[in-house]
């Protein structure tokens, strides 16, 4: 670049390297990094199960007892069989259950879900592992709860990057003595991205022309 002494050329290629560096790792912690989470044991299961069965909710609701009970059961001891409706309608209701005609496995499937939210929303708020019978569907699934005690919220702060103090001219002569070829590289390294970051650029990193 025109004006610009060898120097400032080797200096504003560090700069340069430097801040693209920092732009990085800032760029790295902000970043969420998503925490690992293993599946809960059967045992696990059945203990949850047991706490919301015996809650107040649920306590005097035998059809929602009998069905959450059910679905679990059934997806713990047989995984990869997906629970239909007729399955539920014949093994709860009915042995001549039929869907075209009852529509109660879905009614009582959504009065289900609506139980379980009730429950998680007040005496299952602190329950390290939620249940839940996801809509369109009636296979629960089991989770680690968000709302686990113990666990802290994740920090909001920003990370912030700080700008590279100026160098003095002493130190500027010491990089540059000796190193004719690491300057004369760095030079064109410089006059490159200077052509692709503008003159704004150099301004914001202390370099003048």
């Amino acid at each position: 670049m025109v004006g610009l002494s060898p120097d400032t050329m080797l200096d504003l290629a560090i700069r340069i390297a430097d801040a693209q560096a920092a732009a990085d790792l800032c760029s790295d912690l902000k970043r969420p990094k998503r925490a690992t989470m293993t599946a809960p044991s059967s045992d696990q299961v059945r203990t949850q199960l047991r706490r919301v069965l015996v809650s107040g909710g649920f306590a005097n609701a035998d059809r929602m007892r009998r069905f959450l009970e059910f679905v679990v059961e059934h997806t713990l001891s047989s995984p990869d069989k997906p629970l239909k409706e007729m399955t539920i309608g014949i093994e709860l209701y009915a042995a001549d259950f039929d869907p075209r005609i009852s529509a109660v496995v879905r009614v009582d499937a959504a009065r289900l879900r609506a139980k379980l939210r009730e429950y998680y929303g007040s005496e299952g708020t602190a329950d390290q592992l939620v249940i839940e019978l996801p809509k369109g569907g009636y296979t629960p699934v089991f989770r680690e709860s968000s709302n686990r005690s113990g666990s802290s919220a994740p920090s909001r702060r920003r990370p912030t990057c700080r700008r590279l103090p100026e160098l003095s001219d002493a130190s500027q002569e010491t990089r540059w003595s000796g190193r004719p070829k690491i300057a004369a590289s760095s030079g064109r390294l410089a006059s490159r991205c200077i052509g692709h970051i503008g003159l704004g650029t150099m301004r914001a990193l202390g370099v003048s022309s």
